[in-house]
């Protein structure tokens, strides 16, 4: 049996692409994308703080790099490497991102929940979900959730009417996130 060298990490933060062909292993400012078969370096990262978030787009084209110290987020293409894309959440901060099931959007969780944002990479325009009840949690993902299809999102979300109550919002993904329905007024949110 053969075994690599070492590779030094940061935060458990080692992720393989679903194909299994890359994995990308984040070392506090780096993040560098391995080819599985050889180890060898196929693209090498530098950021301007420690990396505490990595996660593959479900296609396997882009890997989504995540600072919630400087509340940013970025996205690097392995198709184009050249390509890039930076998100930044500014003053709302931001304690998670994580890949919508097209690819080609990025959601954002602000400190305190002030608001969830979907951010696209296709037409760089961005919406924003106010008072999301998601844990912003990267390891426990409640409050939020896909259909098996991948069609629609479900987000808990706070009442916006002045009741202490709670709904479920439904968004179409293949509107790009647009429509949103609600539920019956008498819905409530089950724990």
């Amino acid at each position: 049996m053969n075994f690599s060298d070492y590779f030094n990490q940061t935060g458990s933060l080692v992720k393989y692409q679903n194909s299994g062909d890359l994995v990308a292993v984040a070392k506090n400012f780096d993040v560098t994308i391995l080819e599985t078969n050889s180890l060898r370096v196929m693209q090498k990262y530098e950021f301007v703080d420690i990396v505490s978030h990595l996660e593959w787009s479900p296609d396997g084209v882009y890997l989504l790099i995540g600072i919630a110290k400087r509340a940013q987020a970025f996205v690097r293409s392995m198709e184009e490497p050249d390509w890039n894309c930076k998100i930044d959440e500014g003053l709302a901060g931001m304690v998670n991102c994580l890949w919508a099931p097209t690819s080609r959007h990025v959601i954002t969780v602000s400190e305190f929940n002030v608001r969830l944002t979907v951010w696209s990479m296709i037409d760089k325009s961005v919406q924003y979900i106010q008072c999301p009840k998601h844990s912003g949690n990267q390891a426990n993902q409640r409050g939020l959730t896909f259909s098996p299809n991948r069609k629609v999102m479900a987000l808990i979300e706070k009442s916006s009417d002045g009741e202490s109550r709670d709904l479920i919002g439904l968004y179409d993904l293949s509107a790009a996130l647009s429509t949103n329905f609600r539920g019956p007024q008498n819905w409530k949110c089950l724990h």
